[in-house]
């Protein structure tokens, strides 16, 4: 196993996606906890450093949001870069807040990995689950970063809002050059999670015969575990 770290960046999010915001009664974020006592630049970069001191090769940098203070993001890959480090970097975000500045900076770095959550392709749906329509700055990201020769796999919960999206997701991300990835919905929320949830074996077999490349992982419930839909890479 290759030892990885996850760096939580901030616990603050500005979207209100309906799945995160269940079970958090009055949340107007995704963690409604105060930012005091979160680590600091200087100590984030100090841990890193001890990190790649004790043979750390995989750092997981996420959130909340972690581009709401892109500076704490581009501190620690700074470290590993000034390290000479060939650790691979992975960015959990929602790419709402994501710039070209970012995308440049982002771009130097070769064995980085942009996810980038997207639940939907239709702006209504788009606003219901994140609460803003973001939709079009989060494919701009996705892609202008695929351009700029950023890895990026997209992860989406699947819901029985969204499901039927799937085939249109699966072209977009092929037609950009992006990986996709689809989620459990988490049980956070009882009655939600009864409302919304959609078996993943139920839907194998469409993405199979839709052309997908598909890698199941189930448990004997079909419950919790993601279901990895590699891109062929392929345009047109």
């Amino acid at each position: 196993m290759i030892p990885s770290m996850s760096i939580c960046i901030n616990n603050r999010c500005n979207l209100t996606c309906t799945y995160c915001q269940k079970g958090l009664p009055g949340a107007i974020c995704e963690n409604p906890l105060p930012t005091r006592g979160l680590l600091s630049v200087e100590d984030l970069c100090r841990i890193v450093e001890i990190a790649l001191d004790e043979g750390i090769s995989v750092f997981r940098i996420t959130g909340g949001e972690p581009f709401l203070t892109p500076i704490k993001v581009f501190a620690v890959m700074d470290v590993l870069s000034a390290r000479g480090s060939s650790a691979q970097i992975l960015i959990n975000t929602n790419a709402a807040l994501l710039r070209k500045s970012h995308l440049e900076r982002l771009s130097n770095f070769p064995r980085m990995k942009l996810k980038v959550s997207l639940d939907s392709l239709e702006e209504r749906r788009f606003a219901v689950i994140c609460g803003q329509n973001s939709l079009k700055a989060v494919t701009t990201v996705i892609q202008e970063a695929v351009l700029r020769g950023i890895h990026v796999e997209v992860n989406c919960v699947v819901t029985r809002s969204n499901v039927h999206e799937l085939s249109d997701l699966w072209d977009f991300c092929k037609d950009q050059g992006a990986s996709l990835k689809l989620l459990d919905l988490y049980e956070r929320d009882k009655e939600y999670w009864n409302a919304q949830y959609q078996p993943m074996r139920d839907i194998v077999s469409d993405l199979t015969l839709a052309d997908f490349l598909c890698k199941t992982k189930c448990l004997s419930s079909g419950r919790g575990i993601p279901m990895l839909v590699p891109s062929a890479m392929r345009r047109g």
